[in-house]
């Protein structure tokens, strides 16, 4: 399947291209980007259920969760949690130290803002948020965690009449459907 993407120039004269799914604006990897909207995942690791629409996620989930493969594995040493890119684990380690001036009373999370707190504080309460039993996941309707309990049982219910293309969740089948 051919595609042709629209681009258009920004002010700086810069090509790039408006997702129309998600308005994100990408400016190389088109195609590689609209895959994460179809729920296409081809990569599989024969360890665990875990799959992926791109190699090199394997290959850093390959490093992070089995230290196989070579790459880099970033750690944090303050709670041994290790991330495949960099940025994660940079992102990671501001969550220890930094300006997060509101503090969790139950957990080591902090937050910048008091709302994000808040939020946070929502998922120790439980009341309104369903649990996922295998993950401990908080979703804040049941059929988010019916969706993510898909990603664990890898069922999926939702296929396409016109090919063999079969999805865990009713949205992902809607933006497949557009290929036909």
């Amino acid at each position: 399947m051919h595609t042709k993407y629209s681009y258009h120039e920004t002010d700086e004269g810069e090509k790039v291209f408006n997702c129309p799914e998600c308005n994100k604006v990408i400016k190389n990897h088109v195609a590689r980007h609209l895959k994460t909207h179809t729920g296409e995942k081809k990569y599989q690791c024969h360890l665990c259920p875990y799959s992926t629409a791109r190699k090199d996620n394997l290959q850093q989930h390959m490093a992070t969760r089995y230290h196989q493969g070579g790459l880099p594995v970033f750690r944090c040493t303050l709670c041994n949690k290790s991330f495949p890119r960099k940025q994660s684990w940079n992102r990671h380690m501001k969550l220890h130290v930094g300006n997060r001036k509101y503090k969790c009373e139950l957990c080591s999370y902090s937050a910048k803002a008091k709302r994000t707190l808040e939020q946070h504080m929502a998922q120790h309460r439980y009341g309104n948020l369903y649990r996922c039993n295998t993950c401990g996941y908080l979703g804040k309707t049941a059929n988010k965690l019916i969706d993510h309990i898909r990603t664990h049982t890898k069922e999926k219910p939702f296929s396409c009449k016109l090919c063999k293309y079969a999805c865990s969740r009713q949205d992902n089948l809607a933006i497949h459907m557009r290929v036909h």
